[in-house]
Parts: C-alpha cells; sequence; structure tokens
C-alpha cells in the first residue's frame, strides 16, 4: 500500500479509527491498538501501544493483545478493514460465550480469517508458548487450541485492503 494502512482515511476517518467504532459499538468496553505509527493512533484518538516484538507478525500481536487484556474475551481485528460491523464482530462474541472454544473466527471460502476473532483470553499461554518456540504463523500456532468457524458472515465486513485497488472511493 505503500504507507501506514491504519491511517488511511475513508468516509474521513482513519480506517484503525473505523474498526475502533466497529468493536465499541459491539459493546466493547475498551479498544486497544498493538503496534504500527503509535504517536499518529494516539493522535487520531486511540489508545494504542507499540509492538512488543516489532517485526514479529500478526502471532505476535495477538499474543500481546491477549497477554495485556484484562477481559476473559478479547476481539481482535485487522487494522485495515473497509468495511467493519459491529454485527460481524458480536457474531463471533456470541458465538464463544456460547462455546468451549478458544477462538472463534469467520470462515472465507473455506479459510479462517484470524485476524477477525474473538479469543479467550486464557488461550495467551499456549500461543505464547508456540510463539516462543519459533513459531511466527498464527493458523499453526492455533493447531493448540480449540477453534469454532463461523461460516456465512457477511464478506464485505471481513474484507481489508491489502492493495489500493481495494478501497473505496471515498478513500485518501
Amino acid at each position: 500500500m505503500g504507507r501506514d494502512k491504519a491511517l488511511v482515511r475513508i468516509a474521513d476517518a482513519p480506517m484503525a479509527s473505523r474498526v475502533a467504532r466497529a468493536c465499541l459499538d459491539a459493546g466493547a468496553s475498551r479498544v486497544r491498538a498493538v503496534g504500527g505509527d503509535v504517536p499518529a493512533l494516539r493522535d487520531v484518538g486511540l489508545d494504542a501501544v507499540a509492538d512488543r516484538w516489532p517485526g514479529a507478525g500478526p502471532l505476535a500481536g495477538i499474543v500481546q493483545a491477549l497477554d495485556t487484556a484484562n477481559q476473559p474475551v478479547v476481539v481482535v481485528l485487522a487494522c485495515d478493514l473497509v468495511a467493519p460491523d459491529a454485527a460481524a464482530i458480536g457474531t463471533l462474541v456470541d458465538r464463544l460465550t456460547r462455546s468451549d472454544a478458544d477462538v472463534v473466527v469467520p470462515g472465507v471460502d473455506g479459510r479462517p480469517q484470524w485476524l477477525h476473532g474473538a479469543w479467550r483470553r486464557a488461550a495467551a499461554g499456549k500461543l505464547a508458548t508456540r510463539f516462543a518456540a519459533g513459531e511466527r504463523a498464527v493458523h499453526r500456532a492455533a493447531v493448540a487450541l480449540a477453534v469454532d468457524v463461523v461460516d456465512g458472515l457477511d464478506p464485505a465486513a471481513l474484507a481489508d485492503a491489502d492493495h489500493p485497488s481495494a478501497l473505496p472511493d471515498d478513500a485518501d
């Protein structure tokens, strides 16, 4: 993309702010951004903390988010969701609270979407062990967890912007 996707504005709000708003609308008591341009994220009003393991990838961010959370359920979302949706987030959290799973993630075309999930904070230890052993891929670290994949969520709510062509016309 050539710049920090979290700060790309859609409909006059940074993507990370839109993701945070969807979490709050879904009932989150607190939203924290992990990693990225912490000063810039704070400048747009987000609670942001630096990566504990810079450059170590999404698994490191998930481990950090779970390890530092103060709630039993933690929603982890990519910062570059084009149309984050409180209802989709709520569906995942509700499913997790009614199951014995460690994590509930949506499935798209048969693939779990690891950066759009509701995680039990208690899963932090298993993920941290895999991370400390050198694992960096979320899907391989998650083999130690009970995973519930939810199909049928609106694909638009799960779409991220990996390329400028994925952004809507009102993005800048």
